[in-house]
């Protein structure tokens, strides 16, 4: 009894601190130099332009902060293709919003192509001339509707520690397995039969808690997403072209990175297996989820 515990623990572990360590005060800033964007060497600097949006969803009644969270929320330039949070406002320790370069382009010239890695390789010739190399380059240009929309759904994300229920849901799993560990251990069998039950048990509570990781947090990125559009018309509007353009970038994608085609789908969605085919929450369905809340409005 004691090992298969011991090895469910194990299981159990390493995704609680995944989930746990990057959002925790105490160690967030340590993994935020990870995610953190740098110019010549030293952290890229937040422009006045998304100070200002970020006030101005602020300002909105639907963002329901007080003085005190806002203070909390610190706002960064990220590695990520989209905006991503870490953290809750709702302790002292507060919430790092990186959001992407991408939030500085202005216009399609603003993206250097030549300049960029795709994979650890840079472009070549034709894959510059190409179409593909310029729909990318569109597709990087956002308005500021987009952008709002962007920052209000990391706001809904930061009020809810999703991270506290993923890193601890593992362990009301081994709860469960505890107990049914202790009713197998005087399962009247042989050990040739009762070793592989629990490595049975084992192999169904490590698969449930990560499918159920999963599960949560897909849920809070649909609710993150219908709490953003609520904002009002204009995030809605904002929500349907920030995933539309971010689809049409993942496209572009399929023909400028090395392993494109095996990365995303034709239609731009993240190829996520069979087993843990929601993994992510698709790209498609946040844009039909913002496709319905705008219809809403009309």
């Amino acid at each position: 009894m004691r090992w298969i515990l011991i090895s469910s623990l194990g299981a159990i572990l390493p995704p609680t601190l995944i989930d746990l360590l990057p959002n925790h005060g105490f160690t967030r800033s340590f993994f935020s130099d990870f995610r953190q964007h740098y110019t010549a060497g030293a952290p890229t600097d937040v422009s006045d332009e998304m100070r200002r949006l970020l006030e101005s969803v602020f300002l909105n009644p639907e963002a329901s902060l007080n003085n005190e969270h806002v203070e909390r929320l610190e706002l960064a330039v990220g590695l990520a293709p989209e905006a991503l949070t870490y953290g809750t406002v709702r302790n002292l320790w507060g919430a790092k919003l990186f959001y992407p370069y991408l939030f500085h382009y202005e216009d399609a010239n603003d993206v250097k192509m030549g300049q960029m890695r795709f994979g650890q390789e840079s472009l070549t010739q034709n894959q510059l001339k190409s179409r593909s190399a310029s729909d990318y380059a569109e597709n990087s240009i956002l308005s500021e509707d987009a952008k709002k929309f962007a920052l209000a759904r990391e706001i809904s994300m930061v009020k809810t520690p999703v991270f506290k229920f993923t890193a601890t849901q593992g362990y009301v799993i081994l709860g469960f397995a505890s107990y049914a560990v202790y009713k197998l251990r005087n399962f009247p069998a042989r050990k040739l039969i009762k070793f592989p039950l629990l490595g049975g048990v084992f192999g169904f509570i490590a698969g449930l808690h990560v499918l159920l990781r999963d599960a949560v947090r897909n849920h809070f990125a649909a609710k993150a997403d219908k709490s953003a559009c609520d904002f009002g018309v204009n995030f809605a509007k904002g929500g349907v072209e920030y995933y539309e353009k971010q689809l049409n970038r993942h496209i572009a994608l399929r023909e400028l990175h090395p392993n494109g085609k095996k990365i995303y789908n034709m239609k731009g969605d993240f190829i996520q297996g069979w087993i843990r085919a929601y993994r992510y929450r698709p790209i498609s369905q946040r844009l039909k989820c913002c496709r319905e809340k705008l219809l809403e409005y009309k």
